[in-house]
């Protein structure tokens, strides 16, 4: 039986997905912009410290699954020393 992730549908639609991301990440930045240029303060708000840490995590996020995709989900060989023993 095939893995979803491995399918067709699956690993384009994670690629879109990731450029979905990007996406966001970039109208939300040119929204921060516009704030920090309309706001008189020198302080950042409580939102522009909010929409700093979604664009960061959004831009990562959609780099992640633009580029890797599928692959996120590929097995891992790990070492005896960090596998799991059952006793």
């Amino acid at each position: 039986m095939v893995a979803w992730h491995e399918k067709l549908g699956a690993r384009i639609g994670l690629r879109v997905a990731g450029i979905g991301l990007l996406a966001f990440a970039w109208m939300a930045c040119v929204w921060l912009q516009n704030m920090v240029r309309v706001s008189a303060s020198a302080e950042d708000s409580p939102l522009q410290c909010l929409l700093a840490a979604a664009i960061f995590a959004g831009a990562s996020a959609g780099l992640l699954l633009t580029f890797v995709g599928a692959g996120l989900w590929e097995p891992v060989m790990v070492s005896d020393r960090w596998a799991t023993r059952v006793p």
